[in-house]
């Protein structure tokens, strides 16, 4: 053998091909990573979108049910009356963010919806009409100020509520707050 005929790697390229491996390494693990929040607050943002149409589709319901709703004047709860006197009771406590609405066993007797965290809860009666809106917000998961923010606002919804109340049925067509 020659003597300038063996070659081997010099320690110059032995550490750029450890270096070149690990920002590899590094950038493939930063992507997984950042892949695994993305989906986790996209979880987070699903389950709050879907207690906003769970509340939402239930309090459609009571309302349609109702033959008497009275609402508060700043219509943070509501009682609604059905054609047999049983009593619908929903309130929601804007300190602590939570909303009491009638359970699902048994609709006479409250409880405390754990799903979410509430931004704002408002039923009123369009002026003039026997319909009546709502208004539902849910604060995703992530959110712990509970300030009104853009993620907020998309999980916000207000509805016309459906049913048309008769004057046959001794319900009062006054309006019960100047809501629009």
């Amino acid at each position: 053998m020659k003597k300038g005929s063996l070659r081997g790697l010099t320690v110059i390229e032995i550490l750029v091909g450890i270096t070149f491996f690990s920002m590899l390494g590094y950038f493939c693990y930063t992507l997984m990573a950042m892949s695994s929040q993305r989906s986790a607050a996209t979880t987070r943002k699903n389950d709050t979108l879907r207690a906003v149409m769970d509340i939402s589709g239930r309090l459609r319901r009571d309302i349609k049910w109702a033959v008497e709703v009275k609402i508060d004047k700043n219509g943070r709860s509501c009682k609604m009356t059905g054609i047999d006197k049983s009593v619908r009771a929903w309130s929601y406590d804007k300190k602590k963010k939570t909303l009491e609405l009638p359970a699902i066993t048994d609709p006479t007797r409250p409880a405390l919806y754990k799903l979410a965290r509430f931004r704002e809860f408002k039923v009123w009666r369009v002026k003039g009409t026997c319909m009546f809106k709502y208004v539902v917000s849910a604060l995703p998961a992530e959110v712990g100020s509970g300030r009104p923010s853009k993620t907020d606002l998309k999980y916000s919804t207000t509805v016309s509520g459906e049913v048309c109340l008769s004057r046959e049925l001794g319900v009062s067509q006054n309006p019960l707050w100047n809501g629009e």
